[in-house]
């Protein structure tokens, strides 16, 4: 998708985008066939009309209700936005930046705190101050990100895990995930102000897959014995 042609799309554009992908699949498109098949990704659709299902009604089509999506894609879908936003988001803004809404999540995991908590990442609550920013994960974060995934060649960590990033996205419709080995909050101070730098560290961090973030996340802060380099 051309970059520019995505900044300089109009409401109108996105509708007739959508209209065009329903034609040539003869049905209401998903969100992920307008990512891989639509003019502009769902992310422009989100950022003009809110959510995606709003894109959707815009254009003269009934949000397809998908009951069947299974726990790990919905808990890669968690770890999208919150690799997108660089901070855990509440459930209003989560459900601003997700391809689902937050039914799934009520139904398969109680609470939007429980859901999160199943993707491997603190619950806001835990960490929440008076100042939103906190939650941040800091300015260096895409970097740190960035830099661990090329360190662990952008395979999963977990010791006889072959999942690759473009596996990943085939299976779960995301990229993998960067975990914190010790978890964010231990890096929080009496103040509510996080040590970014510290907690983002590469020996901090390691590449994960959706099917483990949650094993990585139970026996946190200890470290699974990582595959040889």
């Amino acid at each position: 998708m051309d970059p520019n042609l995505q900044l300089d799309a109009s409401r109108g554009d996105v509708v007739k985008a959508i209209r065009q992908l329903a034609e040539n699949l003869g049905r209401t498109p998903s969100s992920m066939e307008m990512d891989a098949s639509g003019e502009f990704s769902t992310a422009v659709a989100q950022r003009l009309f809110g959510s995606w299902n709003r894109a959707l009604r815009a254009a003269g089509f009934e949000p397809r209700m998908r009951r069947n999506i299974s726990e790990p894609i919905l808990l890669g879908e968690i770890d999208r936005v919150v690799e997108k936003l660089g901070y855990v988001p509440s459930s209003n803004e989560f459900e601003k930046h997700s391809r689902f809404s937050l039914g799934p999540y009520w139904r398969n995991f109680g609470n939007w705190e429980d859901s999160v908590e199943a993707a491997g990442h603190e619950p806001r609550r835990s960490i929440e101050t008076t100042k939103p920013s906190n939650l941040y994960y800091g300015p260096n974060w895409p970097r740190q990100r960035s830099r661990a995934l090329e360190r662990d060649n952008h395979c999963c960590q977990t010791p006889g895990c072959d999942f690759t990033t473009q596996s990943h996205l085939e299976r779960f419709g995301c990229d993998l995930s960067v975990h914190h080995i010790v978890p964010i909050r231990a890096y929080v101070d009496e103040e509510g102000v996080l040590d970014y730098k510290q907690a983002n560290t590469l020996d901090n961090l390691v590449t994960v897959c959706q099917s483990h973030h949650r094993l990585w996340e139970q026996i946190s802060p200890l470290r699974l014995d990582l595959r040889p380099k």
